[in-house]
């Protein structure tokens, strides 16, 4: 059996170069790509990644092919990147000779003629109308300072419905943002769309910013070296802002000085932060005199990753537990809820999304008291919810009880099962802050309880410490991880770490019945 497709694509080329990736999760035999080029005419080919299965042949009329043979079925593995950073991407430039006048394609060499040929297609697109000046005025009337400015505007913004409508695409429009008068009047665009929006309205309040391409994906790496702008696919504001605003979104430039990058595409993350698939990457910002990459901020886990979460539980002689529980995320982490509680209109679904965060222990508990707690100028989310779980206790002979103290799920913990590994593992950026305080049920004391623990790795750090008071035991964990991508050489080592994290977990209390 096998699968044949062929695709045929008439269009025009708007700049000199092609950006092509091979490899993908599909078994294929061969992947061809050839690119043919009128006599006279000359490639320039950079390739990125692993190029030893790679094969270029010229052709004999002018141009190259590649091919990309024998490739196996990509099995899925847990924690595995999007794209295999080891794939090839092939870069190339067409270079068309001196007297090609009538060649149509843009030749941009390096990063300033992009820039100067996106200034132009922008330069009178942030416009504005009297509707808009007016709305960017109601906006921030309350507001005293710069900062809660481009939190009232970019909150605004963000709430317009994302639509992509784009004309004259052969003419290299898509590059191009809708003038924001228009947006505005439409209550719609896409991403350049809304950036050239929000910079419109700051302009109305006397802040200054840039629109700057980006890379939205996970696992797409751009490259300072190939200056094209196929390497990007979306677009988000660059705002001046002064030494008084510190955010972690915010980087300081050679060329402009103090930048605050937003993205108003994204729904749910605030100004100040930065969604964590453009953490790392880097941007080009769009004026006439860039010739430069920006790059993004990586915003440490406790900072940009944290979440919160308390549980204070009383315990009964019957066994049962009730008491109140709470998980609140800051920057991404409450990102996260906020799109949660977004998504979870009703108490029915919010109580689902509840009862997913439990540990085994508290699992078919009763939840209610729901509570949504969004906090947007604080940049953190959360909820609170009161529990009462029949059977929380396991009784043993003798009056002895085991409680345990994992009550939350192991959130943004990688599941790592398979005995060998293919791919590297995509290790997240994560930081938990739990509290678990137990009030003992009446006549029954502490037999034995969990040590301090602290172990740590490159990967990430756990930290345990158990407080056994009069009547009540309160355990603190905390687990960080550090982002990055780990090799397939080291997957025993970070296995290792995840199991030091899971056995510690597994502590418990031993309460006796006293008398």
């Amino acid at each position: 059996m096998f699968f044949a497709v062929e695709t045929v694509i008439d269009e025009r080329l708007i700049v000199s170069e092609e950006l092509r990736r091979f490899g993908h999760s599909l078994p294929t035999l061969l992947e061809r790509f050839e690119l043919r080029v009128p006599t006279g005419f000359s490639l320039t080919t950079v390739i990125r990644g692993d190029a030893s299965r790679l094969q270029e042949h010229e052709l004999p009329k002018g141009g190259h092919a590649w091919e990309w043979r024998d490739q196996p079925y990509v099995a899925a593995e847990s924690n595995m990147p999007s794209i295999d950073p080891d794939r090839p991407l092939v870069f190339i430039r067409i270079n068309p000779p001196a007297n090609a006048a009538r060649y149509g394609p843009l030749v941009l060499g390096d990063w300033n003629a992009q820039a100067k040929w996106i200034d132009r297609l922008n330069q009178d697109q942030c416009d504005t109308s009297a509707a808009l000046r007016e709305k960017a005025l109601s906006l921030t009337a309350d507001c005293s300072d710069n900062y809660s400015r481009i939190r009232a505007i970019g909150g605004y913004v963000q709430r317009f419905r994302y639509l992509q409508k784009n004309d004259n695409l052969g003419l290299g429009y898509g590059y191009q943002a809708h003038k924001a008068s228009q947006v505005f009047a439409e209550g719609h665009g896409d991403c350049k769309d809304k950036a050239n929006l929000m910079l419109a309205m700051l302009r109305e309040v006397g802040l200054e910013g840039y629109l700057a391409t980006a890379r939205s994906g996970d696992d797409h790496e751009v490259h300072p070296d190939l200056p094209t702008p196929m390497q990007f696919d979306h677009a988000i504001a660059a705002i001046k802002v002064s030494d008084d605003i510190e955010a972690p979104a915010v980087v300081e430039t050679p060329r402009y000085g103090r930048v605050l990058f937003f993205d108003p595409t994204d729904l749910f993350t605030q100004p100040g932060d930065l969604p964590a698939h453009l953490q790392g990457t880097r941007v080009f910002i769009q004026t006439a005199s860039n010739h430069e990459l920006t790059e993004l901020p990586r915003i440490l886990p406790e900072v940009g990753h944290l979440t919160v979460r308390k549980a204070s539980l009383a315990l009964e002689g019957n066994g049962a537990c009730v008491g109140t529980m709470q998980m609140e995320g800051f920057a991404q982490a409450g990102a996260f809820i906020r799109a949660q509680l977004f998504n979870r209109s009703t108490e029915e679904k919010l109580r689902e999304f509840i009862s997913g965060r439990f540990a085994e222990s508290l699992k078919s508990a009763y939840v209610s008291g729901l509570e949504r707690l969004d906090d947007p100028a604080g940049n953190k989310c959360g909820v609170k919810w009161t529990v009462a779980k029949a059977g929380y206790l396991q009784f043993l002979p003798g009056g002895a009880a085991i409680a345990p103290l994992l009550v939350f799920e192991r959130s943004g913990l990688p599941l790592l099962t398979q005995a060998q590994r293919k791919y590297p593992v995509k290790w997240p950026a994560v930081a938990l802050d739990d509290t678990i305080e137990l009030a003992l049920p009446e006549g029954f004391g502490v037999e034995e309880a969990p040590t301090a623990l602290e172990f740590s790795s490159e990967y990430g750090r756990y930290l345990r410490t158990v407080e056994n008071t009069e009547g009540k035991v309160t355990m603190r964990r905390q687990i960080t991880l550090h982002p990055q991508l780990i090799p397939v050489a080291d997957y025993a080592k970070v296995k290792k770490f995840l199991a030091d994290v899971t056995k510690a977990d597994r502590a418990a209390l031993m309460l006796k019945r006293q008398g």
